[in-house]
């Protein structure tokens, strides 16, 4: 089959696709009426290089944050500076064969149109396996989702508890059985949530539904000015974290340099460097001038340096404790001080609250892309994450998100799909 044949019934495959129970089956023609409506649906070419870089920044520099000191414990220092480099650069990589793959696509010429991941999965990727990676695609997103959604859960607890004595919750009971009453957590000083163990729907999760309705419901473009907040915010953070960490009294402890536990290292990086799937839909929005790989290694470089001194300098200061379900938020949160509990207090709403509007307009943009209806798009990108997120809010529900999303999920969309693509686009840019 000659390549122009394969390009031709590629493209054919974005017009007539399958879609799920409740969504169009067939693209629509533009029309002037369906171009407003899309203009709606997306934002526009407005996006600059200083903004992309703190969108893409803010896409890599998730919650995982505060699982880095017990990682370097576990795994050693020199592991993980190793791991971070080596999984950057690959990332870099990866990102650069995903644009290279979306610049070969025939509607890039068309400024009017718009390529999401699904897109490229679909021009690319014979069936059935079009359709088993997007499965795939869109339980990574949603994975990533439900981990922000936990941390900032179990943050705003433990901020509730310091300013109340107390955070309510709705007990869920065993198993299937569902006791509609309130509880009251404690202080858990061995859990990262004030309920320990107790399956329980937090208020804290509630309430943050209703906080981060209106800003998911907006564009990619129009989420600029918080993605420049949070970067600044996390790098004043990362300062003061770091200042907190060395005048701990067990600083600096040593740290071993290679162990061979490099599993949970391995999973969460990998779970980290996950920006490819916010890549097509930030091309779309950017302008046109502005170079990819310049963003891309500026994003990367910002987010290895920081999340590297917090690990190392994190597992120096405090005795092993990666044993534990506890992490770098729950000691700042138990050291009895105003300014590292302040922290991690500010953290979700600098850092997690600007991110999961963006998480759920991907959701939203590649489902309607797709096909989907507005309504059917919005449940998914949304309500569903939030759901599904209860059952993981106690115990170590965060840790095993994170290392699922990472091992199942993150490695294939990240690493996998990009190196897949770009092959089967026979070109080199």
């Amino acid at each position: 089959m000659s390549r122009r044949l394969l390009e031709k019934q590629a493209f054919e495959s974005l017009e007539v696709t399958s879609v799920a129970p409740g969504a169009s089956s067939h693209r629509a023609k533009p029309t002037a009426e369906s171009q407003s409506s899309q203009s709606f649906a997306f934002g526009g070419r407005t996006i600059g290089f200083w903004s992309g870089v703190m969108l893409l920044i803010n896409n890599l520099a998730g919650p995982t944050i505060s699982l880095m000191p017990p990682l370097a414990q576990e795994a050693g220092w020199l592991s993980m500076v190793l791991v971070m480099l080596t999984v950057g650069v690959l990332s870099m990589a990866c990102g650069m064969m995903l644009v290279c793959a979306m610049e070969r696509m025939p509607p890039h010429s068309d400024s009017t149109k718009r390529i999401e991941f699904t897109d490229i999965i679909r021009f690319y990727v014979p069936g059935p396996w079009d359709s088993f990676l997007l499965i795939i695609y869109h339980s990574y997103l949603i994975l990533t989702l439900m981990s922000y959604i936990i941390q900032s859960a179990q943050i705003l607890d433990s901020v509730a508890m310091d300013i109340f004595g107390c955070t309510t919750g709705v007990s869920l009971g065993k198993g299937l059985l569902i006791q509609v009453r309130t509880v009251c957590g404690s202080t858990n000083g061995d859990s990262v949530s004030p309920f320990g163990e107790m399956s329980v729907l937090p208020l804290s999760m509630i309430l943050g539904a209703i906080v981060y309705i209106p800003f998911a419901a907006m564009n990619l473009d129009d989420n600029v000015t918080l993605q420049w907040i949070a970067i600044a915010g996390l790098t004043v953070l990362a300062a003061l974290w770091i200042q907190f960490l060395v005048e701990q009294p067990d600083f600096p402890q040593p740290l071993p340099l290679v162990t061979t536990s490099q599993q949970g290292l391995i999973a969460t990086v990998l779970f980290k460097f996950a920006f490819m799937s916010a890549i097509p839909s930030w091309v779309n929005e950017k302008k046109t001038e502005i170079g990819v790989k310049e963003s891309f290694a500026t994003a990367l470089g910002y987010v290895i340096v920081v999340y590297t001194a917090i690990g190392v300098v994190g597992g120096m200061a405090f005795q092993p404790f990666f044993t534990t379900d506890q992490n770098l938020f729950s000691k700042l949160n138990s050291s009895g001080l105003w300014t590292p509990r302040a922290t991690v207090a500010v953290y979700p709403v600098l850092q997690n609250f600007t991110s999961i509007p963006v998480l759920s307009i991907l959701i939203r943009y590649n489902l309607q892309s797709s096909g989907w209806s507005s309504c059917s798009a919005n449940f998914l990108a949304f309500a569903f994450p939030w759901v599904l997120s209860i059952p993981y809010y106690s115990g170590q529900g965060f840790d095993r998100v994170a290392t699922i999303g990472g091992l199942a999920t993150s490695s294939v969309i990240n690493f996998a799909v990009p190196a897949m693509v770009y092959i089967r686009s026979s070109v080199s840019c």
